[in-house]
Formats: structure tokens, C-alpha cells, sequence
């Protein structure tokens, strides 16, 4: 150790200077990419929320959830597409058609519970 200390008292102030300026620059880079990260994501999740919340018979947007994408984990990711799929089978299996075209939910309880659980796989950062 006290090699160390020696070796410390002949660098040159400067060279510190310039390694610190370096590592605050690269720190603050990264804290930057970081927080424009979680802004595109709260912008994107917003949308879909409101989608969601506005009606539950609703699908989501395929281009806005592909654009989550590189901003989740990929096990994230893959919960998401899997809430989305369950969603899209329970609407498929609960509508059904009238004689005047009009569409009905049969099964209620079941949609809201889909929804819900992607709401829950959708938070704002």
C-alpha cells in the first residue's frame, strides 16, 4: 500500500484534472441517455394507457408496442406480449356478432380482468 501512495504524490494534478473531467462527462452522458430513455417511455406508455383506460375492448397500437421494445427488458418484453396475446384471444372469444352487425362482449369480468393485468404490465417510470 504504500507503493500506492507514493505513486499518488508524483502523478501530476493535471492528468488528475483530466481524468475526473473524463469520468464526469462519460457519467453524465449516461444519465442523459437514461432519462431521454424514460421520457420516450412514459410518452409511448401514456398512449397506451389512455387506450386502454378509454375502452377495454380496445387492442393496442402494434407500432407502439414495437417501439417499447428496445426500451424494455427482455423479460419485460415478454410478459408484455403475452398480456397482449391473452387480451386478443379473451375479445376474440367473447364477441359475437348480432343479425344488424352489431357487436357484443359476452364475457365482461374476464376482459376487464386481461386489461387490467396489462395496465399493471405498463407503468409509468
Amino acid at each position: 500500500m504504500p507503493a500506492f501512495t507514493e505513486y499518488l504524490s508524483t502523478v501530476n494534478p493535471a492528468v488528475w484534472s483530466v481524468l475526473t473531467f473524463l469520468l464526469g462527462v462519460l457519467f453524465g452522458h449516461w444519465v442523459a441517455l437514461h432519462r431521454d430513455k424514460r421520457k420516450e417511455y412514459n410518452e409511448i406508455v401514456d398512449r397506451l394507457r389512455k387506450q386502454m383506460l378509454t375502452s377495454t375492448h380496445n387492442s393496442l397500437s402494434a407500432l407502439d408496442v414495437d417501439r417499447l421494445k428496445p426500451l424494455m427488458s427482455f423479460w419485460k418484453h415478454r410478459q408484455l406480449h403475452r398480456a397482449i396475446d391473452s387480451h386478443h384471444a379473451t375479445l376474440n372469444a367473447a364477441v359475437e356478432q348480432d343479425r344488424t352487425g352489431e357487436l357484443h362482449y359476452l364475457n365482461e369480468p374476464e376482459i376487464e380482468r386481461t386489461s387490467k393485468a396489462l395496465l399493471r404490465l405498463l407503468p409509468r417510470r
